[in-house]
C-alpha cells in the first residue's frame, strides 16, 4: 500500500510539473472542431482498465485537434498475493462528441502485455494465470475494448474516464470496470 501512494504521490508531482510547463492553445475551429496548436496529450492514472489493477498512462491524440483518433501506452505493477505482475498496456481510440466542452464518448481497442511472477503455487480463475512450481513466470496477452465517457478540458486540465472494458485473456472473456484521473495537456 507504501508503494502505490508512493506512486500516486509521485506522478502527481510530476503531472503538476508537465502541465505547468505546456498548455494546448486553441487556433480555430473548423469544422465542428477544435484545432491547436499541438496534439493534446494526457497523464493519467487508470483504476481497472486494460492495465488490470492499477498502470500510469500516456495518451495523445494523431492529429491537432481534441477529438478524433489517438493512441496511449502504460505501465502497471500488481502486487497481490502469490503473484506480481507487470502489465504494458497500448492501444488505440477514437474520441466523440461535445467538442467545445471537452465532454467526449471513448471507443478504443487494447493490447496488454502481461509478465506475471509467481511466489508458490497459484491460479486466477479470472485471468488464467496458473503456475504449479514454487516460484515461476508467467507471459500472457490481453485484448480489450473500451467504451466510456471522457472530459477531457480543450486548453488543459484536470482529465476523468470511466467506463466499461470486455476483455479476453487465454480465450477466457470477462467484463470489467475502470476508472481513470490525470491531467491533460
Amino acid at each position: 500500500m507504501k508503494k502505490l501512494i508512493l506512486f500516486v504521490i509521485s506522478f502527481a508531482s510530476f503531472t503538476s510539473v508537465i502541465t505547468a510547463q505546456d498548455t494546448v492553445y486553441l487556433k480555430r475551429e473548423a469544422r465542428k472542431r477544435i484545432v491547436t496548436d499541438r496534439p493534446p496529450q494526457t497523464l493519467f492514472v487508470d483504476l481497472g482498465g486494460p492495465g488490470i489493477a492499477y498502470s500510469a498512462n500516456y495518451d495523445t491524440r494523431f492529429y491537432n485537434q481534441t477529438d478524433g483518433l489517438g493512441g496511449r501506452i502504460g505501465i502497471g505493477y500488481n502486487f497481490g498475493g502469490n503473484v506480481h505482475t507487470t502489465t504494458i498496456p497500448i492501444g488505440i481510440n477514437y474520441l466523440a462528441g461535445n467538442y467545445k466542452r471537452g465532454h467526449f464518448f471513448e471507443a478504443g481497442f487494447n493490447e496488454t502485455l502481461i509478465l506475471a511472477n509467481f511466489d508458490k503455487s497459484y491460479y486466477d480463475y479470472d485471468t488464467g494465470i496458473f503456475s504449479t512450481d514454487n516460484s515461476g513466470h508467467q507471459t500472457l496477452l490481453l485484448t480489450s475494448f473500451i467504451f466510456g465517457y471522457r472530459s477531457q478540458p480543450i486548453t488543459g486540465g484536470f482529465c476523468f474516464r470511466t467506463g466499461i472494458m470486455p476483455y479476453l485473456i487465454q480465450n477466457k472473456s470477462n467484463l470489467s470496470i475502470y476508472l481513470s484521473f490525470g491531467f491533460n495537456f
